[in-house]
């Protein structure tokens, strides 16, 4: 009998291999062994799988495991599959073709098998609802999908399954895939649609969760305001208990006290002067009409009042949304009381401004940045700068020479500039004999009018007073009698009538603000042939109890040409006092409720105005006569 060949399949993948069978001998031993493996077919099977199982990662090691092979249609002897599998070392199971009956029998067998394991109602419950359960679940958490949120349902390149907040979790540490550990990334990550999805439908339990993140910021907002305001109240509780204590320190002064007898006595007396009768008829004689705020950040401390173009210029610092650091003057036009622009001019505070009278578009500003610069209104920018070496406190234009302005240093030194030379000064006036190197609060010109031969400059130190009068190209010092004790904030000067204003801190004897007026009277001296000079107190005025700050006063000419208007701030009050020179009772009080820091009169298409400044706010008051 020849032989012929067949076909062996391998469970490796190796393709297939031809074996020749020998002669068609003993075929009933060959199928007596087919028949009885065949009545075993889960044990044949189970065997299989597990020799496989367990030798596939040997083989895939060694590379000497044994080889499974099965035989397709083929007729071999038993001897011959013994053979040939000591010789080599292969398993060999040959695919037997069974008859009709056989087939039969075998699929009876196969569903008595089945039905065994699937008949039990609680082994098919079991195995649906692990089977439910695993595929509604993310394997890297063990939590639900759902159909809205961070833990909807995705997939990635491979075709596993995953919720999105976890995968994309899992891709700042790895870069593969959970299951399979194929290369991936989050660009791989696609959103899944399934319509036999069980999802969770969580849009009721986010809208829950957003309204809950609402309510915690709300609650912290009005935590932090309630704080706030707790803070706010405490410091006006403060504020208001120091104000008392103020109100009641004035009203147990001696002096207010005297002055409140003195006002009871006039007020019965049948026969007073006119004077006093013209001076209590004087009332409300100014009313609020405009207001700006200046600055939301405050520190707004001078300002410079400009007739001919009708502006005021105001000092305060950079805006603070400006990148820039530094001060500045905001223009004001006064007929409609509207910021016109902002220039920038220093580094640091300015405490000076003034006006040329004869240049009107100059602007000279003194600052503790050391310099004294000149600017240009018309085009808004520094033309000029002078490094003074000190820090500037005071300046002032000569009004008798436009091209000369003086500038007061912090050691008592006041420096005199010429326009037409711009590096260094040309005159330098020092202390005098006798007086310290105080700063020089504040500098006023006194120019030659009409029957006086004198003039100078009147320079004002914290000691108190000297003028320095001008002849020719030198300057003679005159020092004028002041307080002693106290320190002297500002001083003010009438051109025209030679009189000056002394404003004095509260001192150990005196515990209130004086504001002292003085004449000063020039004289020629003939054994001298030299003109001498002389004050004499003619009212003090008195305000409150407190001087934080080095505010600013004023005298000018009542607008009503009845003499002379003393206006101040009172820090105690917040507000502007406002005497007539020939009375020290307070003729007006205007407030301010902030501390005053300048004082300036205007006069706009013939009408007259006040000018108040706080560090924040800029008010104007208008005139009105009895």
């Amino acid at each position: 009998m020849q032989s012929r060949p067949c076909n062996l399949r391998t469970n490796n993948g190796r393709g297939t291999r031809q074996v020749r069978s020998g002669p068609q001998r003993q075929h009933h031993r060959l199928d007596e062994y087919f028949t009885r493996r065949s009545n075993q077919p889960m044990q044949i099977d189970s065997t299989v799988r597990m020799a496989d199982a367990d030798h596939a990662e040997d083989g895939d090691r060694r590379g000497n495991a044994p080889e499974l092979i099965v035989l397709d249609g083929c007729d071999l002897d038993v001897e011959e599959l013994a053979v040939s599998e000591e010789a080599s070392g292969v398993l060999v199971l040959p695919t037997v073709q069974h008859t009709p009956e056989e087939d039969e029998n075998a699929s009876l067998i196969e569903e008595q098998t089945t039905a065994s394991c699937t008949d039990g109602p609680s082994c098919s419950a079991r195995s649906a609802r692990s089977e439910e359960e695993e595929s509604d679940i993310c394997s890297i958490c063990l939590e639900p999908w759902t159909n809205v949120g961070p833990h909807r349902m995705c997939n990635l390149r491979c075709g596993h399954v995953f919720g999105h907040a976890c995968v994309m979790r899992w891709f700042t540490t790895s870069k593969k895939c959970p299951q399979c550990n194929q290369r991936a990334k989050k660009s791989d990550v696609r959103p899944v649609y399934v319509s036999t999805l069980r999802a969770i439908d969580t849009v009721e339990l986010e809208s829950l969760k957003r309204e809950l993140e609402q309510e915690r910021e709300l609650r912290m907002s009005c935590q932090q305001n309630a704080q706030l305001h707790s803070l706010q109240l405490q410091a006006l509780q403060n504020e208001h208990k120091k104000l008392q204590q103020q109100i009641k320190a004035r009203e147990d002064s001696p002096l207010l006290r005297e002055t409140q007898e003195n006002q009871v006595s006039i007020a019965c007396c049948t026969e007073q002067p006119p004077s006093q009768m013209q001076v209590r008829s004087h009332q409300s004689v100014y009313i609020f009409d405009k207001g700006i705020q200046v600055s939301a950040m405050g520190q707004c401390r001078v300002m410079a009042y400009c007739q001919d173009l009708g502006i005021l210029a105001v000092s305060q610092p950079f805006a603070s949304t400006s990148l820039l650091a530094g001060f500045g003057v905001k223009i004001i036009s006064c007929n409609d009381m509207r910021s016109c622009q902002y220039i920038g001019i220093h580094n640091k505070e300015i405490r000076a401004l003034a006006f040329n009278l004869q240049q009107d578009n100059l602007l000279l500003s003194a600052s503790m940045d050391n310099h004294v610069n000149i600017t240009s209104v018309m085009t808004n920018n520094v033309v000029q700068k002078y490094n003074a070496g000190k820090q500037v406190w005071s300046c002032c234009w000569n009004q008798d020479n436009p091209t000369y302005f003086y500038a007061g240093l912090m050691n008592g030194v006041v420096l005199g500039y010429d326009t037409r030379n711009t590096r260094n000064f040309v005159s330098q006036l020092s202390p005098p004999a006798g007086r310290s190197c105080c700063p020089v609060a504040s500098l006023m010109y006194i120019p030659l009018t009409g029957g006086c031969n004198w003039g100078g400059l009147m320079v004002g130190t914290l000691e108190g007073a000297i003028f320095w009068e001008k002849k020719s190209d030198k300057y003679l010092p005159h020092c004028l009698p002041a307080e002693q004790g106290t320190s002297c904030m500002d001083i003010q000067v009438d051109p025209f009538t030679k009189n000056y204003l002394l404003s004095y801190r509260p001192s150990r004897s005196i515990r209130q603000v004086r504001h002292v007026l003085m004449e000063l009277n020039g004289y020629f001296d003939l054994s001298s042939s030299e003109v001498e000079f002389s004050s004499n107190t003619l009212q003090t005025f008195y305000a409150g109890a407190s001087s934080k700050f080095m505010s600013k006063s004023s005298l000018f000419p009542s607008p009503s040409g009845d003499g002379l208007l003393v206006c101040a701030g009172d820090e105690a009050l917040q507000s502007t006092l406002v005497w007539h020179a020939r009375s020290p009772e307070v003729l007006q009080t205007l407030q301010a409720n902030q501390p005053i820091r300048d004082i300036c009169p205007i006069e706009i298409n013939q009408k007259h105005y006040l000018a108040t400044l706080t560090e924040r706010t800029l008010k104007l008051y208008k005139w009105k006569s009895p």
